[in-house]
């Protein structure tokens, strides 16, 4: 059973929503944001599902408001879509259509932080602090991990080898008795 520090530390590891590409408020003004998209990643696909598993998390927590929906029924020979939503104003503003076939994440965010006129917002120094925390502990555990491996690798071995000089030693007592 995990103790309360193990499980703390799984808390913080969630930090990665808070900051990064996508950590932006989005004006008001902003109705809602759709997808299209197909499920794999075949034929242009893959920089609008990345958008989706890394950037749309980030935006979703800062902005709890704003309706998104992703729709991944698409074939991958049809179109990665996002059209972005704004409220009725006096000029009626028309949705944005941004093409995310065949562009990678970022450029993806890009257009969409800049169609939406979002406000990029900064890490704090305490969680850029506790991202270090977090990238030296994860280097301590792969280092103890890798001393594990090496030990329990060696533990084998020596059962190994104690198990085949149980054998030649049965095999021995086997041939004198007879």
């Amino acid at each position: 059973m995990p103790t309360i520090q193990q499980r703390m530390f799984k808390l913080k590891e969630m930090l990665w929503i808070r900051m990064g590409p996508g950590s932006a408020t989005i004006p008001k003004n902003v109705k809602s944001i759709s997808l299209r998209l197909a499920r794999k990643i075949d034929n242009g696909h893959r920089g609008p599902k990345k958008f989706v598993r890394e950037v749309l998390p980030r935006l979703k927590f800062r902005n709890p408001w704003l309706p998104i929906k992703v729709d991944r029924t698409a074939e991958n020979h049809e179109a990665a879509v996002m059209t972005i939503h704004f409220k009725g104003e006096a000029g009626k503003r028309e949705p944005v259509r941004i093409d995310m076939k065949f562009k990678p994440h970022e450029e993806i965010w890009a257009a969409l932080a800049e169609a939406a006129r979002a406000e990029e917002i900064p890490p704090t120094e305490v969680e850029i602090e506790e991202t270090e925390q977090i990238k030296k502990r994860n280097d301590q555990s792969k280092v103890v991990r890798e001393l594990q491996l090496a030990a329990n690798a060696r533990i084998k071995r020596e059962k190994e080898l104690l198990e085949a000089a149980k054998q030649q030693t049965n095999a021995a007592l086997a041939s004198e008795q007879s």
